[in-house]
């Protein structure tokens, strides 16, 4: 063991998912993971964080963005499906990648709690339609990662979140900027400059050793303390 860095070569990197005593979802998702679009799907340690909030505080309404094949749609609609309660929105623009998650999330069984809206974010239907299902109790962030749109995203689902409702984001981790296009930091710092410009917001950067993914995450939550009288 590294004591300096604090990892243990005998911890190694495989994490384990929590839901999978679901059998369907199980199932479902081994059949995503076979598909030659499965590359680019959020990863064990995001799905776990995902399926765990969202069945201890049974949220009235969830918001993802970047649904890409529905790997974390059906992650999600599986935990409100246990809950009986709550409806997940996520946003994806693109034709092709909405007709492989519509039948994905039909295959796990969730189509009854997941709507798959066909918009970009920065579409005003798109943000009035969003505007009428707020406040959102919990937000995935996992679309375009250059800069702007990151930054973009953020600004958008922050002022969406209910207070002290949670917002989570994949891909800000160390590799972030070499997942920019454009070369100017992606989500990474997209995070990092908007959390410099509202202060208010509470951000975590979760990643290596702490986080076992190079892809990282982070925690952003809209607190408001209520202290006791």
């Amino acid at each position: 063991m590294d004591e300096k860095q604090g990892i243990d070569p005998n911890r190694g990197w495989e994490v384990l998912p929590v839901f999978d005593g679901n059998r369907q979802l199980t199932e479902a998702l081994q059949a995503m993971m076979s598909s030659d679009e499965a590359p680019g799907h959020s990863d064990v340690g995001i799905q776990n964080l995902l399926y765990s909030e969202i069945l201890n505080n049974r949220p009235r309404r969830v918001l993802e963005i970047g649904t890409h094949i529905g790997t974390a749609s059906v992650i999600m609609g599986s935990a409100l499906m246990r809950n009986g309660y709550g409806k997940l929105l996520t946003l994806e623009p693109q034709a092709h990648y909405q007709d492989i998650a519509a039948k994905n999330v039909e295959a796990a069984g969730v189509s009854s709690c997941v709507e798959i809206l066909p918009f970009f974010s920065y579409q005003q239907e798109c943000q009035d339609r969003l505007e009428e299902e707020a406040p959102f109790d919990l937000i995935f962030i996992d679309g375009a990662h250059d800069y702007e749109s990151a930054r973009h995203d953020i600004e958008l689902c922050y002022d969406l979140l209910r207070t002290n409702g949670l917002m989570i984001l994949h891909d800000v981790g160390k590799r972030s900027p070499l997942m920019d296009p454009g070369g100017n930091g992606g989500v990474r710092r997209a995070l990092h400059d908007f959390s410099e410009a509202r202060p208010e917001a509470r951000v975590i950067f979760r990643e290596y050793p702490i986080w076992l993914n190079e892809c990282g995450a982070a925690l952003v939550t809209k607190q408001v303390l209520n202290p006791l009288p």
